[in-house]
């Protein structure tokens, strides 16, 4: 679709024809025809909407838990490897398959919620 926004000329799409019907594109086009009669950039509004559906799922607990996970399994690792102790080796192990066990039973509890919503009620109830 091209329009124009404050005096530019831009573009839009809403993808590649079979994946997207052609009456689902209109229906598209004028949804952002609409926001278009609003004030509302409809390529702006479409990036925002993205954004907030990434953000949406990169803040639940599988996401966080993993993305905490590889970094502190990486600085484990790389402290092993700096000291070359056998020591550490051990620890490691154990550290690794506690996580992952950890994890797993949290992972089938809380499968989708959000970080921000799980409580402490949560966790104690997992322990028991």
């Amino acid at each position: 679709m091209k329009y124009r926004f404050n005096g530019k000329e831009k573009r839009m799409a809403f993808g590649v024809y079979p994946a997207v019907s052609l009456a689902q594109a209109r229906a598209l086009r004028d949804e952002a025809k609409k926001k278009l009669a609003e004030g509302i950039d409809p390529s702006f509004a479409k990036k925002e909407e993205k954004l907030v559906r990434d953000v949406q799922l990169n803040n639940t607990f599988q996401a966080v838990a993993r993305q905490r996970r590889q970094r502190r399994f990486a600085s484990v690792v790389v402290k092993s490897f700096a000291t070359l102790s056998f020591k550490l080796i051990v620890p490691k192990e154990r550290y690794r398959i506690c996580v992952n066990t950890f994890t797993y039973v949290i992972f089938l509890i809380t499968p989708s919620l959000y970080y921000i919503d799980i409580k402490l009620n949560t966790y104690i109830s997992v322990g028991r």
